[in-house]
């Protein structure tokens, strides 16, 4: 009973702390820091996170360049990665490269989100861009890969803090109505930097060397860094924040446990490997622990409160679904270019325009019209549709699909998924008042980045182990060859990865005819096949969560109280 009524008391506080009536909205906090606005050079502090007058520009500007640098950085080493490895010795290690700034941007997400919403979005934009900038540095100047693992994991801690903090600043200076139209704009920055990156990338470690991708987003970050600091209010600390270090600790471990599993389960690992089965049962044990401990901490890192409103957990699944299906095919569409249809890196990474193009237009569009129309339930079924053609067809793509195929896909594709973009994060932002604002989009990033982590390792894992599985059928004797490849899976899906094997297996027995390459392409033709469908049924999932979304009006203006 004590603990019953303790538990309620909890409760309480959070409601009354967070603004969960539906009287406090963010426009009830605008008044009391509707004066303080933030212009260049100020020194007084604001009430609120809210940006007035000129400095709006500013911010924006400064906004939009730490998100293009926070996912380029993401995405930057995918085609200079197996260059790495080789140069430092640190194949075993591969996985790495991605997980450990994935992991750290995943876990300070939701810390600074919530942080943010206390504390003011400037120093955790100033510490944040501090870090990312430390850990670039220090990862060019890695000597051996548990050195550039240490520098990507500081600079992911960095670049999560600025994820978390973007969609939120985009609510401090827009109302409701309008965050549409430039989340948009966003949205699209965002694809942009996880569409270019692999393409500048791979320039760089070709013409330059590999030490050049982390040093490249330098001077980008340093002048986000003077335009934040001038343009962003310091806002007033009304009481020091309890900070649930348990729960930190929790989320950590429970991340930890998953990402370790996914990134090497058909890949460095089988399914029932102990490995995987060991870092799959700590994950889930502590993902359980985190969550029982959040409905009783006074200050958890994740609101409970979020999970209890229906728009916010369909929203959320929406974006997650979305997510999972963009960044999968994203990291599989140059495989099927280059390793089913033969195409060089530049080819393939050419042939990505019209999922680049269709993506901004689908942004562009689905912003203005939910900023026009004030309705979102259109784009919410429109999106997850065209998405599902897209992916039909990519569940249909073969090494003799025409480029006239393979391009529609792309194009359906990407605009699907950038009709979909825009309306997620503004509905997240709707849902809630305005002083939940950083909390409710860092909990929406948070599990955005788990989708794009889910999404690519799922996929990675049924394209490797349907391929090799296929050509050891094919191929009798090519096992010990593909063995030999296990702890650098890229080996095997990149045309000149293929060639390289297809040598192996014909010094390894002279039987081999000369079809081995053909039988290369049509054995991963069939893996993409399996992880295409994958993608196909998450596409209808988020077809059926986007129909049963509901409709949250969208204010035109912020109110004064």
């Amino acid at each position: 009973m004590a603990e019953a009524d303790s538990r309620g008391r909890i409760r309480k506080r959070a409601q009354a702390r967070m603004g969960a009536q539906s009287g406090d909205t963010p426009d009830a906090v605008a008044a009391e820091g509707a004066t303080a606005t933030a212009i260049p050079g100020r020194e007084q502090r604001a009430a609120t996170n809210q940006i007035h007058g000129a400095a709006r520009g500013w911010a924006l500007s400064g906004v939009m360049i730490v998100q293009f640098v926070s996912i380029l950085s993401s995405t930057i080493i995918n085609n200079g990665a197996p260059r790495i490895a080789g140069e430092l010795d640190g194949t075993k290690l591969y996985a790495w490269l991605f997980a450990s700034y994935t992991l750290a941007a995943t876990i300070s997400v939701p810390v600074v989100g919530k942080l943010s919403d206390a504390l003011g979005r400037r120093v955790f934009y100033l510490g944040g861009l501090a870090a990312f900038l430390i850990g670039s540095v220090g990862s060019a100047a890695a000597q051996n890969m548990a050195e550039l693992i240490a520098g990507r994991a500081v600079a992911g801690l960095g670049a999560g803090a600025l994820l978390a903090l973007t969609g939120a600043t985009i609510g401090d200076i827009f109302p409701p109505r309008e965050r549409a139209k430039w989340m948009g704009l966003i949205m699209t920055n965002y694809g942009l930097a996880a569409m270019l990156g692999p393409i500048v990338g791979g320039i760089i470690a070709d013409r330059f060397g590999w030490r050049w991708m982390f040093l490249v987003t330098i001077p980008l970050a340093l002048v986000a860094l003077v335009v934040l600091a001038f343009s962003l209010p310091r806002v007033r600390r009304q009481a020091v924040p309890v900070i649930d270090w348990l729960g930190i600790l929790l989320l950590t471990v429970a991340l930890l446990g998953l990402i370790v599993a996914l990134t090497a389960v058909g890949v460095t690992h089988g399914w029932r490997s102990a490995y995987v089965l060991t870092s799959s049962a700590v994950g889930a044990v502590m993902i359980a622990a985190f969550f029982v401990h959040e409905r009783r901490a006074a200050e958890p890192v994740m609101m409970p409160l979020l999970f209890r409103s229906p728009v916010f957990v369909r929203a959320v699944g929406l974006s997650f679904a979305t997510r999972m299906v963009f960044f999968g095919l994203l990291a599989f569409f140059p495989v099927f270019l280059q390793g089913v249809r033969g195409e060089s890196a530049t080819g393939a990474g050419l042939e990505l325009l019209p999922i680049m193009g269709a993506f901004i237009v689908g942004n562009v569009i689905s912003g203005r019209a939910i900023s026009w129309t004030g309705s979102y339930r259109i784009n919410a079924i429109a999106g997850p549709a065209i998405l599902l053609a897209g992916t039909i067809l990519c569940a249909m793509l073969s090494p003799a699909s025409s480029d006239a195929t393979v391009d529609l896909t792309m194009v359906l594709v990407g605009l699907g998924v950038g009709t979909i973009f825009p309306l997620a994060a503004t509905v997240v932002q709707s849902a809630f008042p305005y002083r939940m604002l950083g909390t409710a989009n860092s909990s929406r990033q948070f599990f955005d980045n788990l989708a794009q982590v889910i999404g690519i390792s799922v996929m990675t894992t049924l394209t490797i182990t349907i391929y090799t599985r296929q050509l050891v059928s094919r191929i009798p004797g090519s096992a010990s060859v593909l063995a030999d490849q296990s702890g650098k899976p890229q080996g095997l899906l990149s045309s000149s990865g293929q060639d390289a094997v297809a040598s192996a297996l014909a010094r390894s027995d002279g039987t081999i005819a000369t079809s081995t390459t053909a039988l290369l392409h049509e054995s991963l033709a069939a893996g993409l096949h399996i992880a295409f469908v994958y993608a196909l049924v998450i596409s209808a999932a988020g077809l059926i969560i986007g129909a049963k979304l509901p409709a949250v009006p969208l204010r035109t203006k912020i109110e004064s109280g």
